[in-house]
């Protein structure tokens, strides 16, 4: 299975918190999981927010507030999800961040 996470840089806490450390369980388990940044790559033709792509057929974009917590979803009617296949979104995005080996003891 792969996940490739839109997002447009800089990420907040909540976001690098995912990538650091969620992730990593997901990648254990076989997972594929890459990250696209807008703000670093050319637009391949993709929602320019965070969207989740079902069965090839349904893209859901998922709405965040400023602080990275998800507020919400929407399913996208009548739309094409070609351009959002993970085959597509795959050559321009690159892996998270791997957790960081020293943390500071606060």
């Amino acid at each position: 299975m792969r996940r490739v996470h839109t997002l447009t840089s800089p990420v907040g806490d909540h976001l690098r918190f995912q990538f650091e450390w969620g992730y990593a369980f997901s990648v254990q388990a076989g997972e594929e999981v890459n990250i696209l940044d807008f703000a670093t790559t050319s637009d391949p033709g993709l929602p320019q927010q965070d969207f989740w792509l079902f069965d090839d057929t349904h893209v859901v974009l998922m709405h965040y507030a400023a602080d990275g917590t998800q507020t919400g979803r929407e399913l996208l009617e009548d739309t094409d999800p070609a351009p959002s296949s993970g085959t597509r979104t795959w050559p321009w995005s690159t892996p998270p961040p791997s957790p960081s080996t020293t943390r500071s003891a606060d």
